[in-house]
């Protein structure tokens, strides 16, 4: 198939790339740290006896925070041993730094022809900034140290480049929301100069105000735990939140849309069907749990129930997305439109909804990344997929995957589908996140989702027939080492097709590969790539500091 590369506009990347990308917090590279702590060794995977283990194949040393690179951030992106992790952190900083755009604004790729994606999505643009706000939050206001219950503990450094992004991202928001548009909130896509695009589109697409608000309430929660920011609470009453009706303020006009809107037919993340969509809902739920929490720290204790009230009701719908018969999560409902031959509602969209929920609320169960039916979900998917794309075959490397199984979206046109990094690398980031969640309990519960999951993605066979696998038992750190490295192995494929594409004139990650020969294919330098490869890399790091006792013990 012929490659498509399509035009772009230049944008700078500049030295504050790292900045901007680096594990933990956002800014911890400019601050020297992980998560306000002190930057730690190397990850637990690289503790793995046996030699060249998945470690020493991936350099994933430079993937800490540490590994002797200095914390000024031009030198730090030179100090990257990983290219794709350099070239994914510069496409990341370039997305929100395009030369005369307004500031805030996020582009999903520079591609301005086959295919033009030169514009500011609403769901796009969040997903970047929620990595832009793993700015810690704690102390103060309420419950913020709650919501972002990964934050440190003794109140969070400033990050004035970090806080003037999110700042210009509220500031985007509320300009958007303010537009003549013919969707309202539910417009998808907007100029990078704000002006709304009113052309044919799928609309409403109901899952960007909700991500807007699940990353503009943390911002929120940012601004009232820190303590140390003149005027930042009466920033937050009158711009984000105000507690009125009619609202002027960005994040509440987003919270009423969802209470409101929730149960309206809507076109999904990939803007082909109309219909009930888990993505949208599982998020939606997000955005309302977290936005009472931020209503109760300012007092709208009635706006605060009636999230809750509705954010309960969204929980309860989601029951009827598990298919027990096909044994996986079914991407959509009360379908009204959309490519007739998608039948199996078999679709990646269920992990990625799985993995943004839990960002937001660590303390998530039902639909969480580990979750049985997530688990399931993501095991059938790699099996739909294993045999449909030339590039998995012949090879002892894990299955690339792309949205669904009936996918004829090409980059540009319709003719076959291909398998799409960012969907990629969302597997190897619910691989870690598992894990990560297994150390922390220190059990995991066998059932025939996660056995399945262990045997059929992390070639893992656990031989004990209990419920439960506890830490003591020498099979734990067995099954957590097999979940590890099913994700290490998925980051090296990512790699290795970025590194082997014979048309590449960079290592950075396209919106799709070429299913028979792994060429990039459609948008290039995919913001929503890069985000997806950097999270999951955050992920392991998370992991191996939190399951390095437990790999000791093998």
């Amino acid at each position: 198939m012929k490659q498509v590369r399509g035009n772009a506009r230049t944008v700078g990347a500049g030295g504050l790339a790292v900045t901007l990308v680096r594990a933990g917090a956002v800014a911890a590279a400019a601050a020297g740290s992980v998560h306000g702590h002190a930057a730690q060794q190397p990850l637990g995977v690289g503790l793995l006896p046996g030699g060249d283990g998945p470690a020493d194949a991936l350099n994933l040393a430079s993937f800490s925070d540490s590994g002797g690179c200095p914390n000024n951030a031009s030198e730090l992106v030179r100090c990257m041993q990983d290219p794709l992790e350099r070239a994914s952190s510069q496409v990341f900083f370039a997305s929100t730094h395009v030369p005369g755009v307004p500031p805030g604004t996020a582009i999903a790729s520079p591609s301005t022809s086959a295919p033009d994606y030169f514009y500011h999505w609403v769901r796009d643009a969040s997903i970047t900034f929620a990595r832009i706000a793993k700015i810690p939050a704690t102390g103060g206001g309420g419950s913020g140290g709650q919501i972002a219950s990964r934050g440190i503990a003794d109140g969070p450094p400033r990050h004035p480049e970090i806080e003037a992004l999110m700042a210009g991202f509220a500031h985007v928001s509320r300009g958007h929301q303010e537009s003549p548009t013919v969707a309202g909130l539910g417009e998808p896509k907007f100029l990078v100069d704000g002006t709304p695009f009113n052309g044919p589109w799928g609309r409403p697409q109901n899952d960007g105000p909700a991500l807007r608000a699940l990353v503009l309430t943390r911002w929120a929660q940012y601004l009232l735990g820190h303590g140390g920011i003149p005027g930042a609470r009466e920033y937050v009453s009158k711009e984000l939140y105000d507690g009125a009706l009619p609202t002027q303020s960005v994040v509440k006009r987003d919270l009423e849309y969802v209470a409101a809107a929730w149960r309206d037919a809507s076109v999904d993340v990939w803007e082909e069907v109309r219909g009930t969509h888990f993505f949208t809902r599982l998020l939606q739920r997000a955005a309302l749990d977290a936005g009472a929490e931020l209503a109760e720290s300012l007092g709208d204790s009635g706006a605060a129930a009636w999230y809750r009230v509705q954010a309960r009701e969204i929980g309860a719908s989601l029951a009827a997305h598990w298919s027990a018969k096909r044994g996986y999560l079914i991407a959509t409902l009360d379908k009204v439109s959309g490519p007739p031959a998608k039948t199996s509602d078999l679709d990646v969209s269920v992990v990625l909804a799985a993995l943004l929920a839990e960002r937001f609320d660590p303390r998530i169960r039902a639909y969480a990344p580990w979750d049985g039916r997530v688990l399931a979900t993501a095991v059938r998917l790699v099996g739909s997929m294993r045999g449909l794309y030339a590039i998995n075959a012949n090879t002892s490397a894990p299955a690339v995957v792309g949205r669904y199984p009936e996918d004829v979206y090409d980059g540009v046109g319709f003719s076959r589908g291909n398998p799409w990094p960012l969907a990629t690398a969302a597997l190897a980031h619910q691989a870690f996140i598992v894990a990560r969640r297994w150390c922390r309990l220190r059990y995991l519960d066998l059932n025939q989702y996660s056995r399945s999951y262990l045997s059929e993605l992390a070639a893992t066979r656990i031989e004990s027939g209990l419920p439960t696998l506890i830490a003591t038992d020498p099979e734990f750190p067995k099954a957590v080492r097999g979940v590890i490295e099913y994700g290490v192995s998925v980051l090296k494929r990512v790699r290795q097709l970025a590194a082997a594409d014979p048309h590449g004139d960079d290592a950075a990650l396209s919106e799709q590969w070429d299913r028979d020969t792994g060429a990039k294919q459609g948008a290039i330098n995919l913001t929503w790539s890069a985000v997806a490869y950097l999270d999951a890399l955050d992920a392991y790091t998370e992991t191996g500091l939190k399951c390095r006792s437990v790999l000791q013990s093998l």
